[in-house]
């Protein structure tokens, strides 16, 4: 747990200082959104705020990996490179629809790519739940088409809900809380070793 929580402080920490310098860049790229009918603020908000939360996530993922207990979380170094190429493809796709806009066609396009990434990292569903405690083995092709579907769907669920300050964060927040509760719980009732990679992965994101 200890590790856990250390993880979680440096994500948090280095998300906090960089924050106010990715602002101030966003300002100087142009990367300000004026104000508009549909928004709550009256005056213009610098966007880029994603460079920020990704930066912080690789940092908490890079010391999580130089951690012995932690870094048996990892089936090697496939899954940290897959976060962190999805993540940043995906960042890098915000900071150009910031900048200079993208469309929904192009956002989709990108997103489907970063959650191939993932699958390709080996962040893949395998199973489908079934009442009764019935599980129903996806093949390889259900298995990619149900991931990326989970991954995108994901992606814009947050997406949409960002328009308040602290709204998606917090939502995102809580609900990384509740899965490291439930995967870390799993991990030490000597449950698979499985499930130790989304439990760090959900602390992470948690700060």
């Amino acid at each position: 747990m200890r590790e856990n929580l250390l993880t979680l402080l440096v994500t948090a920490a280095v998300t906090y200082v960089l924050t106010p310098l990715i602002r101030r860049l966003a300002i100087k790229f142009g990367a300000v959104i004026p104000a508009r009918d549909r928004d709550v603020h009256v005056g213009p908000i610098p966007r880029m705020g994603g460079l920020a939360i990704y930066l912080g996530v690789a940092a908490g993922l890079l010391v999580a990996f130089e951690m012995v207990p932690l870094r048996d979380a990892f089936p090697g170094s496939g899954l940290i490179f897959g976060l962190l190429g999805a993540g940043g493809l995906i960042v890098l796709l915000g900071i150009i629809d910031d900048r200079w806009g993208i469309s929904a066609i192009g956002k989709l396009a990108g997103q489907v790519v970063a959650a191939g990434i993932l699958f390709a990292s080996g962040a893949q569903l395998y199973t489908f739940p079934r009442p009764n405690n019935h599980v129903f083995i996806l093949t390889q092709n259900e298995s990619v088409v149900l991931t990326i579907l989970v991954v995108v769907a994901t992606i814009n669920a947050v997406n949409f809900i960002d328009g308040l300050d602290g709204l998606a964060a917090g939502i995102v927040f809580i609900s990384a809380l509740s899965f490291f509760a439930y995967y870390y719980s799993l991990v030490k009732s000597a449950g698979p070793p499985a499930m130790a990679a989304p439990a760090l992965d959900a602390i992470v994101l948690a700060g």
